[in-house]
């Protein structure tokens, strides 16, 4: 119903408060979040920065699913398959990053629960089209479309 309970208020009290001791303590605070658009101006206006990190463009997607395969025996295989990741990135757009890493581990576990040695590229089709409510519009939360992008070792 998008109204705040008290429990709720309790929690954004406290948070508010670390918040402005820690200052006083020398101690830097560091958040993230991939839900920009419901977190609270309160909280927002606490930190002195505020660094806008985009969605993963197609090579990023495809080098995050590299290395998630690759640390898994029934991976490897899918892994050195680069016409296959360029397929899955592609469909993975508006996936951010940890939705990505979700996506892998549902595709492990479908292979498994199949019984097979190796997950194919299909266990991701299935998982992509199974969790649609993991995309993200990047302009539901971007506040400023001009931000310099940093992240990923990209200018």
């Amino acid at each position: 119903d998008g109204e705040a309970t008290s429990e709720d208020l309790k929690q954004m009290s406290t948070l508010l408060n670390l918040i402005e001791t820690s200052r006083d303590r020398d101690v830097i605070v560091l958040g993230a979040t991939n839900k920009y658009d419901i977190v609270d101006d309160a909280v927002k206006r606490r930190f002195d920065e505020q660094v806008y990190i985009g969605m993963p463009d197609i090579e990023t997607r495809e080098q995050i699913l590299q290395k998630t395969l690759a640390r898994w025996l029934k991976g490897v295989q899918l892994s050195q398959k680069t016409d296959d990741l360029h397929e899955i990135a592609t469909k993975l757009d508006d996936f951010p990053a940890s939705a990505i890493v979700i996506m892998a581990e549902k595709a492990a576990n479908a292979a498994r629960k199949d019984g097979r040695r190796n997950i194919i590229k299909e266990d991701f089709f299935n998982a992509i089209q199974k969790n649609q409510n993991l995309k993200i519009k990047e302009d539901k939360y971007v506040e400023d479309r001009l931000r310099k992008r940093i992240g990923f070792g990209r200018d």
